[in-house]
C-alpha cells in the first residue's frame, strides 16, 4: 500500500521527511539496534540533509543514534567520490561530515574500484556480509529514499534499461543511452524488499510524470518509478505543491 504526503514548499517537505527519519530511527534503535538507510542523489535529498543538520542542531540527542545508523546509496554515477556530480559527495557535504557519522557506518559504492560490473557484485557482497544473508534471502532495508526524473526513472532504473528486467542480482551495472554512460544501480528485487520507501519529489517540472505514475494502475517499462512496490513494506510519496500542481 502507498500514500501521498502533500507539503506547500519544498522546504517544508524537506524538513517534514528530517522529522520523520528521526523518529524512524529511534523506533529501530529501539527494536533492534539497528537503522539501515539507503540514499538517493538529486536535489530534494541534498535539502533533506540541511535540515537533517538542523534536526540534531535543535535535539543533540539525537547525534547518539548516528552511532546505529547504517547509510548505503541506491545508485552512483561513474565518477569518483570527490567529483560534484557524486551522490556519495553530495551527502558527505551535507549531513555525513558535519554530523561526524562514523566511517564505519558509511557503506558508499566503490565507484573508482574497477569495472563497474565488478563495483556492482562487490557492493552487493558487502550488503550481504553487512546483513548476514543466506543465498536465497534478499535483505530488507528499514527506509529507502528515491527520487523520479521528469521521463519517470528512479535511482538509476531508466526507460527500457536493461536493469529493469533483473530478477536475481541486488546490484548491477546499468547502461543509460540517453546519458551515454554506465551506473551502478540497485534492482527492483533489492528495492522492492524495503520495509519503507520514501519518493521526495519536488518542482514544477515533474507533474506531469508525476500525475501518471500516481495514476498507474499497473507496472510500466516505460515509466519505471511505477515497478516500485515494496513486497511487504509501505510506499510514500512525498510531493511539493509545485509538482503537484506544475506551478
Amino acid at each position: 500500500m502507498s500514500n501521498v504526503l502533500q507539503f506547500e514548499m519544498e522546504d517544508d517537505l524537506a524538513q517534514a521527511a528530517a522529522v520523520d527519519f528521526f523518529k524512524r530511527a529511534q523506533e529501530a534503535i529501539e527494536e533492534k539496534d539497528l537503522f539501515t538507510v539507503v540514499l538517493s542523489g538529486g536535489s530534494t535529498p541534498k535539502l533533506l540533509y540541511k535540515y537533517l543538520v538542523y534536526e540534531v542542531e535543535e535535539n543533540p540527542p539525537y547525534q547518539d543514534l548516528f552511532e546505529q545508523i547504517h547509510f548505503f546509496w541506491g545508485d552512483e554515477r561513474d565518477v569518483p567520490p570527490d567529483d560534484k556530480e557524486s551522490n556519495f559527495l553530495a551527502a558527505t557535504k551535507g549531513f555525513l561530515k558535519p554530523l561526524h557519522v562514523p566511517e564505519q557506518n558509511i557503506h558508499r559504492i566503490p565507484i573508482e574500484q574497477g569495472t563497474l560490473s565488478k563495483v556492482a557484485q562487490s557492493y552487493a557482497q558487502e550488503i550481504k556480509q553487512f546483513f548476514k544473508c543466506d543465498e536465497d534471502v534478499v535483505p530488507q532495508f528499514d527506509l529507502v529514499y528515491l527520487g523520479m526524473g521528469e521521463d519517470g526513472h528512479t535511482a538509476s532504473l531508466f526507460p527500457d534499461s536493461e536493469a529493469l528486467h533483473e530478477k536475481e542480482k541486488w546490484v548491477v551495472s546499468n547502461w543509460i543511452e540517453k546519458l551515454n554512460t554506465f551506473r551502478v544501480t540497485f534492482t527492483l528485487p533489492l528495492l522492492n524488499q524495503a520495509k519503507q520507501i520514501h519518493f521526495l519529489v519536488s518542482g514544477k517540472s515533474k507533474k506531469q510524470m508525476l500525475d501518471q505514475v500516481l495514476n498507474s494502475t499497473k507496472p510500466n517499462l516505460d515509466f519505471p518509478s511505477t515497478m516500485i512496490a515494496p513486497f511487504s513494506g509501505h510506499l510514500s510519496w512525498w510531493i511539493d505543491q509545485s509538482a503537484k500542481n506544475g506551478v
